[in-house]
């Protein structure tokens, strides 16, 4: 048996983390905690900070680093849609998934805009106009779609249009592409 009294315990035992679980305590402690366990545990935390120290060499005084790049750029094209071949829908929704039909609450602005990167590096607005939509029952070509896809577009807006350029991206040199603004009617009797 085990007697210590608990002021005459080390205070280096207490850095024991290898101490053994017991279901009773010894000596009020529920680990049993001892001189070697420190030793123990000083040696696993110097050989972790020697381990970190020899192999992080290249992390830490950055030199001789390994980078590898998996990327593809490519050059993006632009697309030609229709409404023959491409239905952009857009509603309000709140936050469960339902349609908000108060449309006098809120107003869309949309537009359609087309920008390059010039030879200084910086984008330039080349194109910049508002875009015709209305409600999608009120356009012929969304029957068909809807009966195809069995999907209702009744409260949906849709985009009119008959050509029109989309592509390109931030990291390309242009970017041809439609920009939706909501706008929330607040404290006014106009529309």
């Amino acid at each position: 048996m085990i007697n210590k009294n608990i002021e005459n315990s080390s205070h280096l035992e207490n850095l024991d983390m290898f101490g053994l679980n017991f279901n009773f305590k010894v000596d009020g402690n529920e680990k049993f905690q001892t001189k070697f366990g420190t030793f123990l545990t000083i040696f696993y935390i110097l050989f972790s900070i020697g381990l970190f120290l020899s192999f992080g060499q290249d992390l830490y005084l950055r030199r001789n680093p390994k980078v590898i790049y998996n990327s593809k750029v490519v050059s993006y094209e632009e697309e030609n849609f229709s409404n023959r071949n491409f239905t952009f829908a857009f509603r309000i929704e709140d936050i469960a998934g339902n349609l908000i039909v108060n449309d006098s609450n809120y107003s869309f602005d949309v537009s359609y805009f087309q920008m390059k990167l010039n030879d200084k590096g910086e984008w330039e607005n080349i194109l910049l106009e508002s875009f015709p939509f209305r409600r999608c029952q009120e356009l012929n070509y969304t029957k068909q779609k809807e009966e195809f896809y069995n999907f209702s577009l009744a409260y949906w807006f849709c985009f009119d249009f008959d050509f029109m350029k989309l592509g390109g991206y931030w990291d390309g040199n242009f970017i041809y592409g439609l920009n939706i603004n909501t706008r929330q009617c607040q404290y006014s009797k106009n529309n």
